[in-house]
């Protein structure tokens, strides 16, 4: 079998490869502009994509190759793949493999919104003394829009520190561990309810721009969003505005419309608004956990039977 691993650190899993491709035909490439010539020599009826130096991502050269039937995503997002032949190649991807450290991410911060971690920084720089009303999570209630993996993790993380927790998803269908949920068209309905709302949709034609001014409004005066889902799915002016205006609490962003998010950017600077440089996911080893879940899948393929995290049926 012909394999091509585009990742710019497969050094992290090279024993793995080892272990699991010995007998295959193997190519690595570790750059975007290199990809499609390396694509086209290999000609692989395997990729393993890792989406490791931002975007535009070099779909392409793979998604257009005629020789590829499965692709292999590292992390969750494909929506930089789009479009792909699904009649032609299966897609499945590494979720659940940095559901932990999402789930303590989307719990830090909760706890930095809820004792103003960003407003004392700023007040310890500018050597200030001031008190400020801080919150427990006791009795308060988070909204989840999203439920895949990752999602179950973070409302798993929310229960256990006295959260009620209502989900949205596609279909309104009961999910475990999350006490209430709701379809994806009742957004609007459902958002007044939560004080802290965290965006874990995946990015397509039905997610973007779904947090828009309306949406933002519609959110519990003085609630807090807490974005790490992909950047395109909420509306960074319309946040702005209402973070200006004292409409929402806070926010804490971690994925943007441009990465990185160019100096000029209106967030940097908006009141009460923790910007972080798209770390949610990029734990210690977080590539390797991604690769373990390949290599489980690689297994299958072999043996002709369903692959896990299949996306985009």
């Amino acid at each position: 079998m012909k394999v091509l691993i585009h990742d710019d650190r497969p050094d992290l899993y090279q024993d793995l490869m080892a272990d699991h491709l010995a007998g295959d035909t193997t190519a690595i490439c570790q750059t975007y502009d290199g990809l499609a010539a390396a694509a086209a020599a290999a000609q692989p009826e395997v990729v393993y994509s890792c989406k490791f130096a931002g975007v535009p991502y070099p779909h392409a050269a793979i998604t257009g190759l005629d020789s590829v039937r499965w692709i292999h995503v590292a992390g969750a997002g494909f929506d930089h793949l789009e479009p792909w032949d699904r009649d032609r190649m299966v897609m499945t991807n590494s979720a659940g493999s940095q559901g932990e450290a999402m789930g303590q991410y989307v719990l830090g911060a909760v706890y930095g919104l809820n004792f103003r971690y960003h407003t004392f920084l700023r007040q310890q720089a500018d050597h200030v003394w001031r008190q400020e009303d801080v919150h427990t999570t006791l009795g308060k209630t988070m909204l989840i829009v999203g439920l895949g993996r990752i999602g179950r993790v973070v409302a798993r993380y929310a229960q256990s520190v006295g959260m009620t927790v209502i989900g949205v998803r596609t279909r309104a269908e009961p999910v475990a561990p999350v006490d209430e949920v709701h379809a994806i068209a009742d957004l609007k309905a459902v958002l007044p309810k939560a004080d802290y709302v965290v965006v874990l949709t995946p990015l397509n034609e039905t997610t973007r721009g779904l947090f828009d001014g309306a949406a933002l409004a519609a959110m519990k005066p003085g609630a807090y969003l807490i974005h790490i889902a992909r950047g395109g799915i909420v509306d960074e002016a319309a946040l702005v505005q209402s973070l200006a205006a004292g409409h929402l609490g806070g926010a804490v962003v971690d994925v943007f419309d441009r990465e990185p998010l160019p100096p000029e950017s209106p967030l940097w600077t908006a009141p009460n608004l923790i910007v972080t440089p798209h770390v949610a996911a990029i734990f210690v080893g977080w590539q390797r956990a991604c690769f373990e879940i390949f290599v489980q899948n690689l297994a299958l393929w072999r043996d002709g039977k369903p692959l896990i995290n299949r996306v985009g049926a």
